[in-house]
């Protein structure tokens, strides 16, 4: 919450009863990253589910959000392409990308 002074990193969204700490390589997968805030990001409830599932990634390089196509006709649509400010290591973005990238067969 005070790394993003309380706002969602991508709706800017300050309600805190709805925002959550998103882990980028889930805690289950890799402990040591567990409580490191380099591997999180602020997100509203629904953006963290999206996040979760591999329907929102941020690209490594560019900050850029990316959606999946099947979100294409959802109101995340809109949120295609906004660069996101974010405190998070970008190593863990890439392989978070990558995984998202192959799902939806994406070009990195």
């Amino acid at each position: 919450m005070r790394h993003y002074n309380g706002r969602c990193v991508v709706s800017n969204f300050a309600v805190a009863e709805v925002l959550e700490a998103a882990h980028i390589v889930p805690f289950s997968e890799d402990t040591q990253l567990r409580d490191d805030p380099r591997n999180g990001l602020l997100l509203r409830r629904d953006l963290h589910s999206l996040f979760d599932a591999l329907m929102l990634s941020i690209h490594h390089k560019t900050g850029q959000l990316h959606v999946a196509p099947v979100l294409d006709n959802s109101p995340y649509s809109k949120l295609k392409g906004k660069v996101i400010r974010h405190f998070a290591d970008r190593q863990l973005l890439k392989t978070h990308f990558q995984v998202f990238a192959n799902k939806w067969s994406m070009e990195l």
